[in-house]
């Protein structure tokens, strides 16, 4: 299965940003993988892209805050949450809505959203090399002070990723501190990993006990989940769902946009249960598992 992989592929990993990706889960026994690409700040020449292109980028994003067209409401078990998302297919034919938890996320119909991340996905996928080449979709969560989201694993109906590899890329853009803030944290993100466990009870009681690893995610950083992760482990974006540490806490302090690319393996197939009897006009040539 590490032919698969992103990183683990040397032909297809540019040569500038093959050196610099640190491994953060390298699992064999279960072909669990993810990796970290930091964003330098002390050297431009090996930079996917400049600081001036992140800070317009985030500028642009958040800016559409408050435009129902560009983001949606979150929700879980019926209450609101803090942070905002939306969702964009990369393919004019594709229809596909993204379903998860309790939030059903239609396709984007800003077209200054649609356009920045058209313009995100060429900057990251020449960064990333030619196993990038296959994402089609890009999720963006918006986290205002205080937000982040509680365990989970991408594993919805789209992506199959129960059944067969799967590949995210996901890169960070943060809030610049404001009031000249010395937080060095500002507007980054402690990222959480843990196993799953045999049972959902399991899953339930504790969920930060058995983290196996955390890393702040700031500004312009890249991570990936590969392979079989999202049948193995979940992720967080602490402090997750809760509100308690929205005012002083230094990791939730500033804005944080997260944009997540996918392969869509299965379009919607008009099934009542997965699909809410939506169907793609490309359910037709669903990939075969493998």
């Amino acid at each position: 299965m590490a032919s698969s992989l992103l990183v683990t592929t040397p032909d297809l990993t540019p040569p500038e940003y093959k050196s610099q990706w640190k491994p953060i889960v390298e699992d064999s026994e279960t072909k669990s993988y993810s990796y970290y690409l930091p964003y330098s700040t002390t050297s431009t020449t090996n930079n996917f892209a400049t600081r001036e292109q992140l800070d317009r980028w985030f500028h642009t994003l958040s800016s559409l805050e408050d435009d129902e067209t560009a983001w949606s409401d979150a929700h879980y078990q019926g209450e609101l949450l803090l942070r905002k998302t939306a969702w964009v297919v990369l393919d004019d034919r594709c229809t596909c809505e993204y379903g998860y938890s309790d939030t059903w996320q239609p396709i984007s119909k800003s077209q200054a959203l649609q356009l920045v991340v058209q313009e995100i996905t060429a900057a990251v996928t020449a960064c990333c090399g030619g196993c990038a080449t296959s994402i089609n979709s890009c999720n963006l969560n918006y986290y205002p002070q205080g937000g982040g989201v509680g365990f989970h694993a991408d594993d919805e109906f789209l992506f199959d990723g129960r059944r067969r590899p799967t590949r995210i890329i996901s890169l960070s853009l943060g809030a610049a501190p404001s009031n000249n803030s010395s937080n060095k944290d500002w507007g980054a993100r402690k990222f959480l990993i843990r196993p799953q466990k045999d049972t959902p009870e399991d899953d339930v009681q504790d969920q930060y006990h058995d983290v196996q690893h955390e890393i702040m995610l700031r500004h312009g950083d890249l991570l990936t989940m590969e392979g079989m992760f999202q049948n193995h482990y979940f992720h967080s974006v602490w402090p997750g769902d809760s509100k308690a540490y929205q005012d002083h806490h230094p990791w939730t302090q500033g804005e944080r946009i997260n944009l997540t690319w996918r392969t869509i393996v299965q379009h919607l197939d008009g099934s009542k249960e997965e699909c809410r009897g939506i169907k793609c006009p490309l359910s037709t040539t669903n990939n075969q598992l493998g």
